[in-house]
């Protein structure tokens, strides 16, 4: 339909299709008009997607904006279109445009945008974009990975268009995306294309780049609220991208107050540098992660600000799990070439919170984190931490230094039983050394004390160091064992000496101490005690780390290394005298003590007692003690040297092995607690090398108490040397009491002289010391006992026993035959005596007193025995009392007669007084009487007398001798014949012991 107005003319068309290069359009309701010199075209309803296409194709579009028109690929609805132009000239048309849902694709400079609806008006280069969106969502790839939601937008912007771009004037918005409502101002240039400005200030050169017409945005928004989230969508990326990472993955969630968002200049890439971004708010967040492994930061309250590519939060309080923080600052931005984290905070809190925190940091050393994590501690604390670190452009590596203010804290370490309280004062942490510094004074078990944490005051040999503390303090035994873990008796020390203590932490742990002990006594045995005024080196190191070791010196006297390993086994290396004869430990059985050394003196009375006062100290449970070569220049019992002695054994569960070697005894012995008897094996006794025991051995065993550690003993002597000759072998049992020491269950046999049974000796000891001893011996042939003493010269035998109970006062080793009382018997058979020979020595003289032969020479009747007084049997009975020894009787019988000694001998002058009795038959013997009488005038009287009476005179044919004067040439008397006085009971009792001998014995005549 077609009409006209005057000068103005109108073709409507109810329906068009028209067939384009780029595709079929269809037109419904469009209207043409024309006035002089103009033309206009009206619409409605129109899709414009395919109006694009038609205005493309139709010629009507400047050439300028075709290829940003095409590219946009706009859709939608234009619900009102108007356009009018000039037919006489090239002047841009006039347009008003309605428009519902708009799509434009994002390109490169434009943004895209979905959703736009609005109005917009153009008119002579100038124009105006009315926005009423429900759900506008606005793309700007260059600066917002995703695109904004922006909700309900309602805006007026004012815009200029030449054929070089679009100048953004006067934009002023609003939204209301229902979780935050925003304003906001924008302004900008948008250029058809990138072409160099025509007139610039600036020339072109190598250095610097061809100025061009870049596109700009300026952009101003507000918000009362949003969330945390919302204030992130809106950061662009292009602030910094390891910042804008940062922000993305650490901030969390939350909500922000008052924000502030401002955008200015170039949105390209190439034109970042003329851009500056700003965005600030108050925040409120739930949690904020500085960095992957730091503590989380929750209940953060403060102001975060986006300045270019610098992000800054001003915090005003948050808490780092049970520590809280009154004040902080967190940056991120650019320093040179890197990316840099920094944060410092207030902290306020319990030590122990505070030390976890720094312990579970992923970036702090191992060795540092360790040291941390094994300290127990309590307390409260005041800080300042301040970390920076590379989060680009350099390894991750921070550097943090904490201040820290502790007020009545409490600390201890993994391993070592002991702690300190009460302690205040400061220090500083920094990463990645430690604990750098500080002062703390602290009460350790009672005592004030002051702690320097100077880390690089001491050196203990511990990798990479994480904490050091030195003190001075004054220990006692109780507080050494505390520190060591290890029982110490008041019997073993007492007093108290100032010690040097250094602790030290980091790839394990170290603690030093050390002293000159004076004030301190130790109680141990010789060369260990000391009294308290005497100044002797200590010194203790212990380390801890995959195994706990501990070295010792005290002295020059004694060393000592512990072990213990992953597995809990311990070893341990001791050295007493010479410390450089510390063995190593690696190669030891689990829970063994080897001992190695070279002592100058080792008491064994001191170090049993010293067993005794460990096991009444809680020390029962014994651990194995080895020792190999240990060697002594002199081992001392009871202050009697046994000379130089080597020595190796084993101590094991209450059992003890052990061998010795000295001079004059190599020897075995074993022991145990359970069976309580301790066996000692002697394969050799050299008496001649024995030492002299010139001091009083009263003391051994004594003043131990009723739970005397001294066991009964079972003694054997393989071969006991005197004299270079071998004597033989002997066994028996000693048990040792605080009176008491017995000797018992003897066997053996020694230079002939076989030690029975029933043999005892019992010393009583105290103020009125006695040994008693009772004797039951065997002896061999006269040519085979007592060789030493050659008794065959003076006596000759083929056995005999030696039966007696015998006391004296004072103990064994005090032995004095002037002071011995008991009884004493001697029988010998089938034998001889035999005069004494000038040169015999002193105990053949003392044998000589009982040697009948050497008195009947001196009777005149030797010639009535056989040469050497030959006996069938000898016996005596002898009755001792201090010095005095009585005879009761010493008799001798062969074939022929019998020989009778009673008296007395006084050893104290060494003279007897005693009478001899001769006795022969007279009925067989009539040639011999005279001779028995002292001559033969009396013969014939005597032959008389045996006829007349003869039954009596075979009962009386004896002659009664006296023997007076000195053992050595005593003077012998006939004194009477047939005496009717000697003693019946005596003649009974010879007449007993010989009525047993063998028939043969009367040839003996």
């Amino acid at each position: 339909m077609a009409t006209a107005n005057g000068t103005e003319s109108w073709l409507t068309l109810a329906h068009a299709d028209l067939a384009l290069n780029s595709g079929p359009v269809e037109f419904r309701d469009i209207h043409f008009g024309w006035t002089e010199g103009q033309w206009q075209v009206v619409t409605q309803s129109l899709d414009v997607a395919s109006s694009t296409r038609t205005l493309l194709d139709s010629g009507f579009i400047p050439e300028q904006f075709i290829n940003p028109t095409r590219s946009a690929s706009p859709r939608g609805t234009i619900s009102t279109l108007s356009i009018k132009g000039s037919l006489t000239d090239g002047s841009l048309p006039r347009v008003a445009m309605d428009f519902e849902n708009l799509v434009i694709a994002e390109q490169s400079p434009l943004p895209g945008v979905k959703g736009l609806s609005g109005a917009i008006t153009f008119d002579g280069g100038q124009g105006q974009l009315q926005v009423n969106s429900v759900d506008l969502e606005l793309a700007i790839p260059t600066q917002f990975p995703e695109a904004l939601q922006l909700g309900h937008v309602k805006g007026i912007i004012d815009f200029d268009l030449d054929g070089q771009q679009v100048t953004l004037r006067n934009g002023r918005v609003a939204t209301d995306a229902g979780d935050f409502s925003a304003i906001g101002i924008i302004t900008g240039t948008i250029p058809f294309s990138s072409s160099p400005l025509p007139s610039s200030p600036m020339p072109s050169g190598p250095l610097q780049p061809e100025a061009t017409v870049a596109p700009q945005l300026n952009v101003v928004l507000g918000a009362k609220s949003a969330p945390i989230s919302r204030a992130l969508a809106f950061t662009p990326k292009t602030i910094d991208p390891d910042a804008y990472t940062w922000m993305q993955t650490s901030l969390g969630i939350g909500r922000a107050r008052h924000v502030g968002f401002i955008l200015r200049g170039g949105v390209r890439k190439q034109d970042f540098p003329l851009r500056s971004i700003q965005l600030s708010a108050f925040a409120d967040l739930e949690a904020v992660t500085m960095l992957p492994g730091l503590p989380l930061a929750r209940d953060l309250s403060g102001y975060i600000s986006i300045d270019n590519g610098l992000v800054t939060f001003d915090v005003d309080s948050a808490r780092v799990d049970d520590l809280g923080i009154s004040g902080g600052l967190v940056q991120v931005g650019r320093d040179n070439d890197l990316t840099v984290l920094t944060a410092q905070a207030s902290i306020v809190g319990s030590l122990p919170d505070a030390v976890a925190q720094v312990a579970t940091i992923p970036y702090v050393p191992e060795p540092v984190s360790l040291a941390l994590l094994n300290l127990s501690t309590d307390g409260d604390v005041q800080g300042f931490f301040d970390l920076s670190m590379p989060i680009k452009g350099a390894p991750k590596v921070p550097t943090i230094s904490t201040k820290v203010d502790v007020e009545d804290g409490s600390a201890s370490y993994a391993g070592i039983s002991v702690g300190l309280d009460e302690l205040n004062g400061e220090f500083t942490y920094e990463f990645p050394r430690g604990i750098t510094s500080g002062e703390l004074s602290a009460s350790f078990r009672g005592q004030d004390i002051a702690l320097n944490l100077d880390l690089d005051a001491i050196n203990l040999g511990v990798e990479s160091p994480g904490l050091s503390v030195a003190t001075e303090v004054s220990l006692a035994p109780a507080d050494v064992s505390a520190l060591l873990n290890v029982p110490i008796s008041e019997e073993i020390a007492s007093g108290a000496a100032q010690f040097d203590i250094a602790f030290q932490a980091g790839q394990g742990a170290a603690l030093r101490a050390s002293s000159d002990l004076s004030g301190l006594a130790v109680l141990l045995p010789r060369p260990l005690r000391k009294v308290n005024e005497e100044a002797t080196a200590f010194k203790v190191d212990l380390s801890l780390a995959d195994t706990l070791s501990v070295d010792l010196q005290y002295a020059q006297s004694f060393a000592a290394t512990f072990m213990r390993d992953r597995l809990q086994d311990w070893r341990a290396s001791i050295s007493l005298g010479e410390a450089s004869m510390l063995g190593p430990v690696e190669s030891l059985d689990p829970d063994v003590i080897q001992v190695t050394g070279d002592m100058q003196l080792l008491d064994l009375g001191e170090w049993w007692t010293t067993r005794a006062m460990l096991s009444s100290a809680g020390n029962d449970a014994f651990p194995t003690i080895t020792w190999q070569d240990f060697s002594v220049d002199s081992l001392r019992l009871a202050d009697n040297d046994l000379g130089a002695v080597s020595t190796s054994g084993r101590f094991q569960d209450g059992a003890i092995e052990l061998t010795l070697d000295s001079d004059f005894v190599d020897m075995t012995a074993d022991y145990s607690d359970i069976e309580g008897q301790l066996n000692l094996q002697i394969d050799a006794l050299n008496l001649d090398s024995l030492p002299d025991f010139n001091a009083d051995i009263d003391s051994v065993g004594s003043g131990l108490g009723s739970n005397s550690p001294w066991p009964t003993a079972a003694i054997g002597i393989t071969s006991l040397i005197f004299k270079e000759q071998d004597l033989g072998s002997l066994s028996f049992a000693a048990d040792i009491t605080e009176t008491d020491i017995a000797l018992s269950d003897f066997s053996g046999v020694l230079d002939g002289v076989t030690m029975g049974p029933a043999s005892h000796f019992l010393w009583s000891r105290g103020t009125a010391s006695k040994t008693r001893a009772t004797l039951d011996l065997s002896l061999a042939n006269a040519a085979e006992v007592l060789t030493l003493l050659d008794a065959k010269s003076v006596v000759d035998f083929s056995s005999g026993t030696i039966l007696g109970d015998l006391t004296w006062s004072g103990g064994p080793h005090q032995f004095d035959a002037s002071k011995i009382m008991g009884d004493l018997t001697l029988e010998l058979s089938s034998g001889s005596f035999l005069p004494v020979p000038s040169q015999a020595t002193d105990p053949l003289r003392f044998i000589g007193i009982f040697n009948l032969a050497g008195l009947v020479q001196r009777s005149n009747v030797n010639q009535l025995f056989d040469p050497g007084l030959t006996f069938d049997r000898a016996r005596g009975d002898f009755s001792l009392n201090l010095g005095q020894v009585q005879i009761n009787e010493f008799a001798i019988r062969n074939g022929g007669g019998s020989l009778a000694l009673g008296g007395s001998y006084l050893m104290v002058d060494d003279t007897i007084d005693a009478e001899l009795a001769v006795t022969l038959p007279l009925v067989d013997n009539i040639p011999w009487v005279a001779a028995l009488a002292g001559g033969l005038p009396i013969a014939a009287g005597a032959y008389l007398a045996s006829k007349l009476f003869e039954d009596q005179m075979t009962r009386l044919s004896s002659g009664v001798y006296s023997v007076t004067g000195s053992v050595g040439a005593p003077e012998v008397k006939f004194v009477r014949v047939f005496d009717a006085n000697v003693s019946s009971e005596r003649a009974a009792v010879l007449g007993q012991d010989q009525s047993s001998e063998d028939s043969s014995a009367s040839e003996r005549r």
